[in-house]
């Protein structure tokens, strides 16, 4: 059984008094008729104003309503005073709850037990102090994990249970991020922001996309992803992951299992020496796919055997020994698009493919 809460439209009827009719008084037609849109007008208001007041007055007993029926899914989308019904939050058969609540959510002073919900959708809410980290803590079999356009201060999340976590234009310029999720499968991070971010123990990832990620302190986003077979990163990603790899104290990341790269740069100076040296730390890897969204400017001597990065970097992999497939998308034809081109058809001695697509315009 599913439910779905929503504001209901409002359909306000108005007649218009007794009395003589207007066309038999010239004389106060005008004064009349202005008179009557006024009074049209905040009679709407006031009715608008009166319902909206009456959804949120029900929406407790509503909402409660609807979970003493045992339902399994709820979709509530309510700006509240920044408070929700506790019964939301203790449910002991819901499985999929999706909250759109445009405004504060505070902190919750009871125990959260939500022990069968399995998919948690949250958007345009913002979560006061600690009260995300006891939301999530308080689902226990928790599986998937979507936040979007949510302002949060701190996101921890330990859990063997989560499969796939989304987190889109989300985050704030001092928050926190640390997750720790074994059985995790697919991480899609886009527009986050946060102070700093810590990805552990990822160990059954298999995909994830990483795009204009904005972060202020120390991250440990790289050495995460060593599992993943499909990748998909844009230049801001590019620059974290660069970084991670210059003042690592350790060896470079060797993504062994990745099959499946797409990159979305303009290729300038600094990206071009992150996918330099990610394209050494992949020696499985089999399809690429570029794709510039910028001017396209690159020097050979990026492409050519001596690179400006350290040699422990590279090791004794051999570059592209397994590449099958390449494709650019918005190719502009000029002397060092050429020599990327070249580039490819030198190192890949198993390239099987070559896809150009060229800038329109």
């Amino acid at each position: 059984m599913a439910a779905t809460t929503k504001a209901p439209a409002l359909r306000v009827r108005r007649s218009r008094g007794g009395g003589e009719p207007l066309h038999r008084r010239p004389h106060l037609r005008l004064l009349e008729a202005v008179a009557t849109e006024r009074e049209k007008e905040e009679s709407s208001r006031l009715s608008t104003a009166a319902a909206a007041a009456a959804i949120v007055r029900n929406a407790e007993s509503t909402v409660g309503d609807l979970v003493q029926r045992s339902v399994r899914e709820l979709d509530l989308a309510l700006a509240l005073n920044g408070k929700l019904p506790r019964c939301i939050f203790t449910c002991k058969t819901l499985s999929i709850l999706k909250l759109t609540l445009n405004n504060h959510l505070r902190d919750m002073e009871f125990p959260i037990n939500l022990s069968r919900l399995e998919t948690l959708h949250l958007s345009a809410t913002t979560f006061e102090g600690d009260t995300l980290v006891k939301l999530i803590s308080g689902c226990p079999v928790l599986e998937c994990l979507k936040m979007m356009f949510c302002k949060f201060y701190v996101l921890e999340i330990n859990s063997r249970k989560l499969k796939h976590l989304d987190l889109l234009e989300t985050g704030s310029r001092r928050a926190r991020v640390r997750v720790v999720a074994p059985g995790l499968k697919s991480l899609d991070i886009r527009s986050l922001k946060a102070q700093e971010i810590s990805l552990e123990h990822l160990t059954s990832l298999e995909r994830a996309d990483l795009r204009n990620l904005t972060f202020h302190g120390e991250t440990r986003v790289f050495r995460s992803l060593y599992a993943v077979s499909s990748l998909q990163l844009n230049d801001s990603a590019l620059e974290y992951i660069f970084k991670e790899m210059l003042f690592s104290q350790s060896a470079p990341t060797r993504l062994q299992r990745l099959k499946n790269l797409k990159l979305m740069t303009c290729m300038s100076d600094a990206p071009l020496e992150a996918i330099t040296c990610l394209l050494h730390q992949s020696p499985n890897l089999e399809n690429l796919v570029i794709e510039f969204y910028k001017e396209a400017r690159f020097e050979r001597t990026f492409w050519e055997e001596k690179r400006p990065v350290p040699d422990s970097f590279f090791g004794k992999l051999e570059l592209l020994g397994n590449l099958k497939s390449v494709e650019i998308r918005h190719f502009k034809s000029r002397t060092s698009t050429h020599e990327l081109v070249k580039f490819f058809l030198s190192n890949g001695k198993r390239l099987e493919k070559m896809l150009i697509i060229p800038k329109q315009g």
